[in-house]
Protein backbone atom coordinates (compact mmCIF):
# COMPACT_ATOMS: atom_id res chain seq x y z
CA UNK A 1 0.00 0.00 0.00
CA UNK A 2 1.41 3.40 -0.85
CA UNK A 3 2.37 5.96 1.75
CA UNK A 4 -0.41 8.24 0.58
CA UNK A 5 -3.14 5.65 0.98
CA UNK A 6 -5.91 6.72 3.28
CA UNK A 7 -6.21 4.69 6.45
CA UNK A 8 -9.52 4.01 8.17
CA UNK A 9 -9.72 3.70 11.92
CA UNK A 10 -9.11 0.14 13.12
CA UNK A 11 -7.62 -1.84 15.99
CA UNK A 12 -4.82 -4.29 15.28
CA UNK A 13 -5.77 -7.55 16.94
CA UNK A 14 -3.29 -9.52 19.05
CA UNK A 15 -3.01 -12.10 16.28
CA UNK A 16 -0.30 -14.20 17.96
CA UNK A 17 -1.91 -14.34 21.40
CA UNK A 18 -2.93 -17.86 22.27
CA UNK A 19 -0.06 -19.37 20.27
CA UNK A 20 3.18 -17.43 20.66
CA UNK A 21 2.16 -16.30 24.14
CA UNK A 22 -0.86 -16.83 26.36
CA UNK A 23 -4.04 -14.90 25.68
CA UNK A 24 -5.07 -15.19 29.33
CA UNK A 25 -4.51 -11.74 30.83
CA UNK A 26 -3.97 -12.92 34.41
CA UNK A 27 -1.57 -15.68 33.39
CA UNK A 28 0.34 -13.34 31.08
CA UNK A 29 0.66 -10.62 33.71
CA UNK A 30 1.98 -13.13 36.24
CA UNK A 31 4.42 -14.59 33.73
CA UNK A 32 5.86 -11.20 32.81
CA UNK A 33 5.92 -10.06 36.44
CA UNK A 34 7.85 -13.17 37.46
CA UNK A 35 10.37 -12.74 34.64
CA UNK A 36 10.87 -9.07 35.51
CA UNK A 37 11.38 -9.95 39.17
CA UNK A 38 13.91 -12.62 38.26
CA UNK A 39 15.74 -10.17 36.00
CA UNK A 40 15.95 -7.71 38.89
CA UNK A 41 17.38 -10.35 41.21
CA UNK A 42 19.97 -11.73 38.81
CA UNK A 43 21.07 -8.57 36.98
CA UNK A 44 24.70 -7.87 37.71
CA UNK A 45 25.47 -11.53 38.38
CA UNK A 46 27.23 -13.93 36.08
CA UNK A 47 24.95 -16.86 36.79
CA UNK A 48 24.18 -19.29 34.01
CA UNK A 49 21.06 -19.16 31.88
CA UNK A 50 18.92 -22.27 31.81
CA UNK A 51 20.76 -23.35 28.67
CA UNK A 52 24.18 -22.99 30.25
CA UNK A 53 25.26 -19.81 28.46
CA UNK A 54 26.73 -17.37 30.96
CA UNK A 55 26.51 -13.60 30.98
CA UNK A 56 29.26 -11.21 31.99
CA UNK A 57 28.70 -8.89 34.91
CA UNK A 58 27.37 -5.64 33.43
CA UNK A 59 28.36 -2.46 35.24
CA UNK A 60 25.72 0.15 34.41
CA UNK A 61 26.94 2.77 36.86
CA UNK A 62 27.45 6.12 35.17
CA UNK A 63 25.89 4.84 31.94
CA UNK A 64 23.28 7.60 31.99
CA UNK A 65 19.61 7.59 31.11
CA UNK A 66 18.04 4.73 29.16
CA UNK A 67 17.07 5.67 25.60
CA UNK A 68 16.57 2.36 23.80
CA UNK A 69 16.50 -1.38 24.31
CA UNK A 70 17.11 -4.39 22.09
CA UNK A 71 14.67 -7.20 22.81
CA UNK A 72 13.93 -10.60 21.20
CA UNK A 73 10.63 -11.41 19.54
CA UNK A 74 10.29 -15.20 19.60
CA UNK A 75 7.57 -17.10 21.41
CA UNK A 76 7.65 -16.21 25.08
CA UNK A 77 8.51 -19.76 26.16
CA UNK A 78 11.83 -19.26 24.38
CA UNK A 79 12.67 -15.57 24.73
CA UNK A 80 10.33 -13.97 27.25
CA UNK A 81 12.70 -14.35 30.18
CA UNK A 82 15.54 -12.74 28.19
CA UNK A 83 13.37 -9.80 27.13
CA UNK A 84 12.67 -9.07 30.80
CA UNK A 85 16.26 -7.92 31.28
CA UNK A 86 15.79 -5.01 28.89
CA UNK A 87 12.16 -4.26 29.77
CA UNK A 88 13.06 -4.05 33.46
CA UNK A 89 15.20 -1.04 32.56
CA UNK A 90 12.56 0.42 30.24
CA UNK A 91 9.98 0.31 33.03
CA UNK A 92 12.43 1.95 35.44
CA UNK A 93 13.23 4.67 32.90
CA UNK A 94 9.56 5.44 32.39
CA UNK A 95 8.88 5.56 36.12
CA UNK A 96 11.81 7.93 36.66
CA UNK A 97 10.84 10.49 34.01
CA UNK A 98 10.43 13.84 35.74
CA UNK A 99 8.70 15.68 32.91
CA UNK A 100 4.93 15.64 32.53
CA UNK A 101 5.31 15.48 28.74
CA UNK A 102 3.43 12.58 27.15
CA UNK A 103 5.71 9.59 26.60
CA UNK A 104 5.93 7.70 23.32
CA UNK A 105 7.59 4.38 22.53
CA UNK A 106 9.04 3.77 19.07
CA UNK A 107 9.33 0.13 18.01
CA UNK A 108 11.78 -0.60 15.17
CA UNK A 109 11.21 -4.12 13.91
CA UNK A 110 12.05 -6.33 10.92
CA UNK A 111 9.59 -7.56 8.32
CA UNK A 112 9.57 -11.36 8.15
CA UNK A 113 6.83 -11.95 5.58
CA UNK A 114 6.42 -8.78 3.53
CA UNK A 115 9.17 -7.80 1.10
CA UNK A 116 9.81 -4.22 2.13
CA UNK A 117 11.98 -1.61 0.46
CA UNK A 118 12.54 1.12 3.02
CA UNK A 119 10.38 1.51 6.11
CA UNK A 120 6.67 1.08 6.74
CA UNK A 121 4.18 2.47 9.25
CA UNK A 122 1.08 0.85 10.67
CA UNK A 123 -2.30 2.18 9.60
CA UNK A 124 -3.92 1.05 12.87
CA UNK A 125 -4.83 3.58 15.52
CA UNK A 126 -4.80 1.05 18.35
CA UNK A 127 -2.86 -2.14 19.13
CA UNK A 128 -4.64 -4.80 21.17
CA UNK A 129 -2.87 -6.83 23.84
CA UNK A 130 -4.30 -9.18 26.48
CA UNK A 131 -3.13 -6.57 29.02
CA UNK A 132 -5.04 -3.69 27.47
CA UNK A 133 -5.02 -1.69 24.28
CA UNK A 134 -2.10 0.53 23.32
CA UNK A 135 -2.84 3.71 21.39
CA UNK A 136 -0.77 4.48 18.33
CA UNK A 137 0.75 7.96 18.43
CA UNK A 138 -1.12 9.12 15.35
CA UNK A 139 0.37 12.62 15.38
CA UNK A 140 3.91 11.26 15.19
CA UNK A 141 2.95 8.63 12.61
CA UNK A 142 1.34 11.35 10.49
CA UNK A 143 4.40 13.59 10.79
CA UNK A 144 6.71 10.76 9.72
CA UNK A 145 4.39 9.79 6.88
CA UNK A 146 4.38 13.37 5.60
CA UNK A 147 8.04 12.90 4.64
CA UNK A 148 6.75 10.75 1.79
CA UNK A 149 9.22 7.88 2.20
CA UNK A 150 7.17 5.38 4.21
CA UNK A 151 4.88 2.62 3.07
CA UNK A 152 1.67 2.05 4.97
CA UNK A 153 1.08 -1.58 5.90
CA UNK A 154 -2.14 -3.27 4.94
CA UNK A 155 -4.11 -4.81 7.77
CA UNK A 156 -3.22 -8.33 6.62
CA UNK A 157 0.51 -7.59 6.48
CA UNK A 158 0.39 -5.83 9.83
CA UNK A 159 -1.36 -8.67 11.64
CA UNK A 160 0.77 -11.38 10.01
CA UNK A 161 3.98 -9.85 11.40
CA UNK A 162 5.04 -10.85 14.91
CA UNK A 163 8.12 -8.69 15.47
CA UNK A 164 6.18 -5.68 16.79
CA UNK A 165 3.44 -7.63 18.53
CA UNK A 166 5.82 -9.65 20.69
CA UNK A 167 7.01 -6.40 22.29
CA UNK A 168 3.54 -5.10 23.10
CA UNK A 169 2.64 -7.00 26.30
CA UNK A 170 5.88 -5.85 27.91
CA UNK A 171 5.25 -2.29 26.67
CA UNK A 172 1.74 -2.49 28.14
CA UNK A 173 3.22 -3.50 31.50
CA UNK A 174 5.82 -0.73 31.41
CA UNK A 175 3.33 1.99 30.47
CA UNK A 176 0.39 0.97 32.68
CA UNK A 177 0.76 3.94 35.06
CA UNK A 178 1.27 6.36 32.19
CA UNK A 179 -1.85 5.15 30.44
CA UNK A 180 -3.89 5.36 33.64
CA UNK A 181 -2.77 8.97 34.15
CA UNK A 182 -3.25 10.01 30.51
CA UNK A 183 0.48 10.63 29.97
CA UNK A 184 1.05 8.02 27.27
CA UNK A 185 1.23 9.53 23.78
CA UNK A 186 1.28 6.07 22.23
CA UNK A 187 3.36 3.58 20.30
CA UNK A 188 5.06 4.33 16.98
CA UNK A 189 5.59 0.97 15.23
CA UNK A 190 8.00 1.04 12.28
CA UNK A 191 8.93 -1.96 10.15
CA UNK A 192 12.43 -1.63 8.71
CA UNK A 193 13.10 -3.35 5.41
CA UNK A 194 15.95 -3.28 2.90
CA UNK A 195 17.42 0.22 2.93
CA UNK A 196 20.06 1.79 0.73
CA UNK A 197 22.66 3.99 2.45
CA UNK A 198 20.72 7.05 1.30
CA UNK A 199 17.45 5.67 2.66
CA UNK A 200 19.07 4.78 5.97
CA UNK A 201 20.49 8.30 6.29
CA UNK A 202 17.07 9.79 5.48
CA UNK A 203 15.23 7.74 8.11
CA UNK A 204 18.00 8.33 10.65
CA UNK A 205 17.67 12.09 10.20
CA UNK A 206 13.92 11.80 10.78
CA UNK A 207 14.31 9.73 13.93
CA UNK A 208 17.27 11.56 15.48
CA UNK A 209 15.20 14.38 17.06
CA UNK A 210 12.98 11.75 18.69
CA UNK A 211 15.99 9.86 20.04
CA UNK A 212 17.13 13.13 21.64
CA UNK A 213 13.66 13.80 23.07
CA UNK A 214 13.57 12.86 26.78
CA UNK A 215 9.94 11.77 26.41
CA UNK A 216 10.66 9.28 23.61
CA UNK A 217 12.04 5.77 24.10
CA UNK A 218 12.98 3.17 21.50
CA UNK A 219 12.57 -0.60 21.33
CA UNK A 220 14.53 -2.51 18.68
CA UNK A 221 13.04 -5.93 18.02
CA UNK A 222 15.57 -8.61 17.07
CA UNK A 223 16.56 -12.21 17.60
CA UNK A 224 20.17 -13.19 17.00
CA UNK A 225 21.68 -16.21 15.22
CA UNK A 226 19.28 -18.63 13.50
CA UNK A 227 21.49 -21.69 13.13
CA UNK A 228 20.79 -24.96 11.33
CA UNK A 229 19.94 -26.37 7.94
CA UNK A 230 16.36 -25.22 8.20
CA UNK A 231 17.71 -21.67 8.39
CA UNK A 232 20.27 -22.32 5.63
CA UNK A 233 23.02 -21.20 7.99
CA UNK A 234 25.52 -23.63 9.47
CA UNK A 235 28.55 -21.45 10.15
CA UNK A 236 31.43 -23.18 11.94
CA UNK A 237 34.53 -21.53 13.35
CA UNK A 238 37.39 -22.24 10.88
CA UNK A 239 40.01 -22.11 13.65
CA UNK A 240 41.43 -25.68 13.81
CA UNK A 241 42.03 -25.26 17.53
CA UNK A 242 38.26 -25.08 17.98
CA UNK A 243 37.46 -28.09 15.80
CA UNK A 244 36.25 -30.22 18.70
CA UNK A 245 34.14 -27.67 20.54
CA UNK A 246 30.33 -28.02 20.68
CA UNK A 247 28.57 -26.10 17.93
CA UNK A 248 26.50 -24.08 20.40
CA UNK A 249 29.63 -22.57 21.93
CA UNK A 250 30.75 -21.34 18.52
CA UNK A 251 27.31 -19.84 17.95
CA UNK A 252 27.53 -17.97 21.24
CA UNK A 253 30.98 -16.65 20.40
CA UNK A 254 29.70 -15.53 16.98
CA UNK A 255 26.75 -13.72 18.57
CA UNK A 256 28.94 -12.04 21.15
CA UNK A 257 31.20 -10.73 18.38
CA UNK A 258 28.06 -9.17 16.92
CA UNK A 259 27.11 -7.70 20.29
CA UNK A 260 30.54 -6.13 20.58
CA UNK A 261 30.15 -4.63 17.11
CA UNK A 262 26.80 -3.15 18.17
CA UNK A 263 28.29 -1.89 21.44
CA UNK A 264 30.89 -0.02 19.38
CA UNK A 265 27.96 2.12 18.16
CA UNK A 266 29.61 2.23 14.74
CA UNK A 267 27.21 1.31 11.95
CA UNK A 268 30.18 0.49 9.72
CA UNK A 269 31.65 -1.95 12.22
CA UNK A 270 28.32 -3.77 12.50
CA UNK A 271 28.01 -3.87 8.70
CA UNK A 272 31.53 -5.32 8.42
CA UNK A 273 30.65 -7.99 10.98
CA UNK A 274 27.58 -9.00 8.98
CA UNK A 275 29.59 -9.06 5.75
CA UNK A 276 32.30 -11.21 7.32
CA UNK A 277 30.11 -13.76 9.09
CA UNK A 278 26.67 -13.50 7.51
CA UNK A 279 25.09 -14.01 10.93
CA UNK A 280 21.34 -14.45 10.56
CA UNK A 281 20.36 -11.67 12.98
CA UNK A 282 16.81 -11.03 11.81
CA UNK A 283 16.72 -7.52 13.26
CA UNK A 284 19.96 -6.45 11.63
CA UNK A 285 18.21 -3.73 9.62
CA UNK A 286 16.47 -2.05 12.58
CA UNK A 287 19.70 -2.36 14.60
CA UNK A 288 21.61 -0.72 11.75
CA UNK A 289 19.01 2.06 11.60
CA UNK A 290 19.38 2.69 15.34
CA UNK A 291 23.17 2.95 14.98
CA UNK A 292 22.78 5.37 12.07
CA UNK A 293 20.27 7.39 14.09
CA UNK A 294 22.84 7.73 16.87
CA UNK A 295 25.28 9.22 14.38
CA UNK A 296 22.60 11.58 13.07
CA UNK A 297 21.85 12.61 16.66
CA UNK A 298 25.42 13.71 17.20
CA UNK A 299 27.23 10.48 18.03
CA UNK A 300 30.23 10.97 20.25
CA UNK A 301 30.76 9.75 23.78
CA UNK A 302 27.28 10.57 25.03
CA UNK A 303 25.97 7.09 24.13
CA UNK A 304 26.69 3.73 25.76
CA UNK A 305 25.33 0.33 24.68
CA UNK A 306 25.43 -2.69 26.97
CA UNK A 307 24.15 -6.23 26.48
CA UNK A 308 22.55 -7.69 29.57
CA UNK A 309 21.48 -11.25 28.81
CA UNK A 310 21.97 -13.97 26.23
CA UNK A 311 20.37 -17.37 25.66
CA UNK A 312 19.75 -19.97 22.97
CA UNK A 313 16.53 -21.85 22.30
CA UNK A 314 18.49 -25.13 22.41
CA UNK A 315 22.06 -26.39 22.22
CA UNK A 316 23.35 -27.50 18.84
CA UNK A 317 25.75 -30.44 18.72
CA UNK A 318 25.33 -31.50 15.08
CA UNK A 319 24.15 -30.01 11.80
CA UNK A 320 20.88 -31.85 12.27
CA UNK A 321 20.17 -29.57 15.23
CA UNK A 322 18.93 -25.98 15.10
CA UNK A 323 18.66 -23.05 17.46
CA UNK A 324 17.77 -19.37 17.67
CA UNK A 325 19.70 -16.98 19.90
CA UNK A 326 18.25 -14.17 22.00
CA UNK A 327 19.89 -11.12 23.54
CA UNK A 328 18.72 -8.21 25.66
CA UNK A 329 20.51 -4.89 25.26
CA UNK A 330 20.21 -1.32 26.49
CA UNK A 331 21.32 2.04 25.10
CA UNK A 332 22.05 4.88 27.50
CA UNK A 333 22.56 8.60 27.00
CA UNK A 334 24.69 10.81 29.24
Amino acid sequence: MSATAAASSWKRRASHAGSWYTDNASALEKQLTDWLANASKSSGSNEDNNDGASDPVVDMRNCGSLKAIISPHAGYRYSGSVAAYSYRLLAQAIDSLSSNAPVRVFILAPSHHYRLNGCALSSADCLATPLGDLAVDLATVSALNSAGKFEILSRNCDEAEHSVEMQLPYVAMATAKLRASGRFAGVVPILVGQCSPAQTAFYADLLAPHLLDPASLFVVSSDFCHWGRRFRYTWRDPDPQRAGEPIWQGIERLDRLGMRAIESLEAGQFADYLDNFGNTICGRKPIALLLSTLAAAGGGNRWTMRFLRYAQSSKCFSEEDSSVSYAAGALFSR
